[in-house]
């Protein structure tokens, strides 16, 4: 009879234990009695008491870092010992265990691609620069392009914290007005070619906003795509230099006449604070010859495009007469010369046109 109950017991403890698996699955999404999540689930997560290195752009020079056989080592100022990193292949990220770490001020870092130091000093992208900061815990490090200045006559790899920009805005200004349906594209490691590596989002009210990662991921990267998803009006570029610059890109300040794509470049705003106070506009006299008077054209805004005449007072110098015409700090001011469209606004009390590079632009006064 005890041996019965005995079995019965068993039974039953066996049957709640079951339910109990079931019942963490069902809510946590894996087992209740599962380790603490650490780098190589496949829910991959930050561990605070790691070290990451995302490896992404580290293929320059003769060896690829972001490889899962690479040999990616972490050295420490101070420490005599070198620390090799493991892969994780759902992030794509190098990893330390650093829990028993005592990471102290002094302690800067640094990475190198295996220990033959014969091979790291005489080898570009070998290695990294060293850091300027002491080594931080549940942090994810990463390259920023090639340092400025080389190690034993070797390039090296620049470093940086790599921190999310999710929720930042980023604007596209089309100067030309001939684009629609504008989308802006975000990618962890520059490629926009593997699903899953990038998203693509709508531009509202000419804005695209970083969207959140991906997990562990950080969206590094962006362009500006036509509506057909795939025609670039924009280069690719690293999120934080973008919004560094300003984080408003100036499409089409610059257009070859009968082009479909234009130069642009991202800025601050280059909408004066201060309103137009000006009644006529002068030209340059490098930039613009009289000679050439009759193969330029002017437009302000939406208006038909008329080329400018010699200042009835200085005939050295060509201008253009803007009475009875509405221009406002935002107001689009189009040159064509030379088979170049340039395109820009007005600037304060300002009324010179000058071509500086690739853009025309009013940066001085006429006296």
């Amino acid at each position: 009879m005890i041996r019965v109950m005995r079995k019965i017991l068993k039974r039953k403890v066996c049957i709640v234990m079951a339910l109990l698996v079931i019942l963490g699955i069902a809510v946590y999404g894996v087992s209740a009695f599962a380790e603490e999540q650490t780098a190589t689930t496949e829910t991959f997560t930050i561990n605070p008491k790691y070290i990451y290195l995302n490896p992404a752009g580290m293929n320059l020079g003769y060896v690829d870092w972001t490889q899962p056989n690479a040999d990616i080592e972490l050295n420490v100022t101070g420490w005599a010992e070198v620390h090799q990193g493991t892969y994780d292949k759902n992030s794509g990220y190098w990893y330390w265990d650093a829990s028993q770490w005592d990471i102290k001020e002094g302690n800067t870092y640094f990475f190198t691609y295996g220990t033959d130091w014969r091979v790291i000093n005489s080898k570009p992208y070998y290695r990294t620069e060293v850091s300027s900061d002491r080594l931080i815990k549940g942090k994810v490090y990463a390259q920023n392009g090639t340092a400025a200045n080389k190690i034993d006559g070797q390039d090296a790899y620049a470093l940086k914290l790599l921190t999310s920009n999710a929720g930042s805005t980023l604007t596209f200004v089309d100067m030309t007005g001939e684009k629609k349906g504008i989308k802006a594209q975000f990618s962890y490691n520059n490629d926009y070619t593997t699903e899953g590596d990038y998203t693509t989002v709508d531009l509202s009210d000419n804005k695209a906003t970083v969207p959140n990662n991906n997990g562990i991921k950080i969206y590094q990267y962006m362009r500006f795509v036509d509506a057909d998803g795939t025609t670039l009006l924009s280069d690719s570029v690293n999120i934080e230099e973008a919004l560094n610059a300003g984080g408003t890109l100036y499409y089409g300040m610059k257009q070859k006449t009968n082009a479909t794509t234009a130069t642009s470049e991202w800025s601050n705003s280059k909408i004066s604070s201060t309103a137009p106070y000006i009644t006529k506009l002068y030209f340059d006299k490098t930039s613009f010859p009289i000679s050439d008077a009759n193969s330029i054209k002017i437009k302000v805004g939406d208006g038909e495009g008329t080329a400018p005449q010699v200042d009835s007072a200085d005939k050295s110098i060509l201008s253009y007469d803007l009475s009875g015409k509405s221009v406002a700090a935002n107001t689009i001011i189009t040159v064509a010369y030379n088979d170049i469209i340039y395109r820009f606004y007005p600037n304060g009390i300002r009324n010179v046109v000058k071509i500086d590079g690739d853009k025309a632009e009013i940066n001085d006064i006429y006296r």
